[in-house]
């Protein structure tokens, strides 16, 4: 067996690519060899894919040289050829078998096996380290290491231009608090918040105080009439929302700060960060972003302006990447096939698509709900809100 592997210290470690992104880095965050060996489908080259590697590697800190060598992954001999290639060139490699094509596994499991070669295998889900011979020292090093949105994002040629609408400094348990209250009253009656986020678009403030003079009922562009929920004000100033209410022949109060007025114009923020708090509450996430704006090059000219997407809530566990998105209304069959493009072109195969609703899509919209778990979606509906039951179902949505 090869005695850097038996030594702990990996010169060389030899990568079966993978679909799956973060597999194929997994292995080399863990151990920090002195280089990573990739073997690639010849129909796979890119460019791209080889700079996202070596940039994943360099915003982690870690100083890993990578190569990258192609072959026919159909062609049991050329497969062969270029295994034997690498045992040779790179004495004393070690192999992961963590990912790979089948044909490409198979071989290199009998080269390794005619040529004493040591490898191993981590399965992610549970955090095991499988030691398939010759790595015992490694074994002695293992542990999961915790991805970033920004690391999954890296990986697919995209990277994370920003988030939330709140900072994370903000994102405290007094502010998790006062953001559950608020969304139990939105789910309490959608309908009537509705009405008060329209009157609360159509009320304006005055720029420096924050402060709003309206009568209860305003009239928008001629056509319809927003009308002020007074006892829904009442309880924002109760939960600290809005300052200095007075309910008189107009309505007067000040909004706490210029976020939280932003947020009460906004219908859909509140369920966002009620599946941002429920995700971490879940306990199953390194990671948990809220409105994560991508940026990435669709048009392959790296001088032309990105294209920007945005994810309403972006978790991690382990390396399966889960990506929400969050509807007042009961999904479109197009909203439905967004996020899941979306979660297979930023996250791979393996990646996880979740759409939480305030409706109840399952009793009034069976044809949505049945796309949604056509297309492998996790469908959350109103139901599973009301019941409390949101952390649990994100929870078990990256199993």
């Amino acid at each position: 067996m090869a005695g850097n592997a038996q030594g702990g210290f990996m010169r060389t470690l030899v990568e079966l690519y993978d679909k799956e992104p973060l597999e194929n880095v997994l292995a080399g965050c863990i151990f920090c060899p002195k280089r990573v060996v990739y073997l690639c489908d010849e129909r796979d080259s890119s460019l791209r894919k080889e700079r996202a590697v070596g940039r994943l590697f360099q915003s982690r800190g870690l100083r890993v040289e990578t190569r990258f060598y192609y072959m026919d992954t159909a062609n049991p001999a050329a497969i062969e050829r270029v295994l034997l290639a690498v045992a040779q060139d790179y004495t004393g490699c070690v192999f992961d078998f963590t990912g790979g094509r089948d044909l490409v596994l198979l071989i290199a499991g009998l080269v390794c096996r005619e040529k004493h070669l040591p490898g191993f295998y981590i399965d992610a889900r549970r955090g095991r380290f499988i030691n398939l011979g010759g790595c015992d020292a490694l074994a002695q090093q293992f542990h999961m290491p915790q991805f970033r949105a920004e690391d999954v994002l890296a990986l697919s040629g995209a990277r994370l231009a920003g988030c939330g609408h709140y900072g994370l400094e903000r994102m405290d348990h007094g502010f998790e608090q006062q953001a559950k209250d608020i969304f139990s009253m939105v789910m309490e009656s959608p309908t009537r918040w509705g009405r008060l986020v329209r009157w609360l678009q159509a009320a304006d403030a005055e720029k420096d105080t924050l402060r709003v003079h309206a009568p209860a009922q305003i009239k928008v562009n001629g056509q319809f009439t927003a009308r002020c929920e007074t006892g829904l004000l009442e309880r924002l100033e109760k939960a600290g929302a809005l300052k200095e209410l007075a309910l008189d022949r107009t309505v007067s109060f000040r909004y706490a700060d210029r976020r939280m007025m932003r947020s009460l114009q906004n219908d859909g923020i509140w369920l966002e960060l009620a599946c941002f708090f429920a995700a971490r509450e879940a306990g199953a996430f390194c990671d948990v972003r809220t409105s994560a704006v991508i940026e990435w090059d669709a048009s392959g000219d790296e001088v032309a302006r990105p294209t920007r997407n945005e994810i309403d809530v972006m978790c991690v566990a382990g390396t399966v990447p889960v990506f929400i998105s969050c509807k007042m209304a009961s999904p479109s069959p197009l909203a439905l096939s967004e996020i899941e493009v979306l979660c297979r072109r930023f996250g791979g195969e393996a990646a996880r698509a979740v759409v939480v609703t305030a409706a109840d899509p399952r009793r009034d919209s069976p044809a949505v709900y049945q796309r949604a778990k056509d297309l492998g979606i996790t469908l959350v509906g109103g139901d599973v809100l009301r019941a409390g039951r949101l952390a649990q179902c994100l929870g078990r949505a990256a199993k």
